[in-house]
């Protein structure tokens, strides 16, 4: 009996660390920093707004910053938080139920899935702590400051500086 429960919680841990393994492999890869960067340098080109070229210095405005870094969006940064908080309380129930049916190592496996959980939930609420900081610091710059994604010439960011 105690075979197959570590053959099961063997399987629940290879379904859950397997696709974060291979994701993480290919996110690495030169293929994906180099479509990367041609994605941004394809940004950076567009001329969308159709804007007259201006002789000179150009100076990009862009509007945002994370489209062109090619962060992840608030939302997908959520669902995986929230996807790794359920793996990991998924863990911490099943070894539990492995420790109640075999005991013996399992307990020491609970003990070890319910801290790594403990240690993932103090590490959210500094995210958040964090975040919430950050909001009180950080203000928008309102859309009247001038036009968003548009080469201008240095001379008129200047005048609008000054």
């Amino acid at each position: 009996m105690s075979l197959g429960i570590v053959v099961l919680l063997g399987v629940v841990w290879a379904a859950i660390l397997a696709p974060a393994l291979f994701r993480g492999r290919r996110a690495r890869s030169p293929v994906a920093t180099i479509h990367s960067f041609e994605r941004s340098m394809g940004i950076l080109a567009s001329d969308r707004f159709g804007a007259a070229r201006v002789p000179g210095r150009q100076v990009m405005i862009v509007h945002d910053p994370d489209r062109l870094a090619g962060r992840r969006s608030r939302s997908s940064t959520l669902r995986r938080r929230r996807q790794v908080l359920q793996a990991l309380i998924a863990t911490a129930v099943t070894s539990a139920l492995a420790a109640l049916l075999a005991g013996g190592p399992f307990v020491i496996v609970f003990a070890v899935a319910l801290l790594v959980l403990a240690g993932y939930v103090v590490l959210l609420w500094q995210v958040r702590v964090t975040e919430r900081r950050a909001r009180r610091v950080v203000r928008r710059i309102d859309a009247a400051d001038g036009p968003r994604d548009r080469p201008i010439s240095a001379r008129r960011l200047a005048d609008r500086i000054a």
